[in-house]
């Protein structure tokens, strides 16, 4: 199955949440399973998005930055907590997908963090799924999107 990548990269403080990029991507090769797509996208949001920055927010807001990963499949999380799978051992070839990277960066560096959070809490499943009805609604809501506003009401109160 061809998985598609959905990330949110987010600027994220005390009483802030910013977002940076969002990303919405078909993987190039096909997966064999949600732990192989969820590792080969968590790949290229490291890769391509948040390592590339930390040193721009750093630099911009005077002080440390530490990356959070929010991911729901538990196999992916062993899996880069152990470095290796033996069932995964292609990825580097198929999807230029480094898995002892992915561990170097979060285990060894400790640039970033893995959160194990619920489907429920994936915030960048509206990227990727369709989501009808309430799923839709608590999909804006984890997004900060508030419905109704009316753009042309909001610039006239200014």
């Amino acid at each position: 199955v061809r998985a598609t990548t959905g990330a949110l990269v987010v600027l994220q403080g005390p009483s802030t949440w910013f977002p940076l990029s969002v990303i919405c991507k078909k993987q190039t090769s096909n997966s064999n399973g949600s732990t192989e797509s969820e590792t080969v996208a968590l790949s290229h949001i490291l890769r391509q998005e948040a390592i590339p920055t930390l040193q721009l927010w750093e630099t911009l807001l005077g002080r440390k930055v530490h990356v959070e990963i929010y991911e729901d499949n538990q196999g992916t999380i062993d899996v880069i907590r152990n470095g290796y799978s033996p069932a995964l051992r292609h990825l580097l070839k198929t999807q230029k997908c480094s898995i002892d990277l992915i561990h170097h960066i979060v285990h060894v560096k400790k640039f970033a963090d893995i959160v194990k959070v619920g489907t429920d809490k994936q915030v960048a499943d509206i990227f990727t799924k369709s989501l009808n009805g309430p799923a839709w609604n608590k999909a804006l809501e984890m997004l900060h999107v508030e419905r109704g506003v009316n753009l042309r009401d909001a610039v006239r109160a200014t």
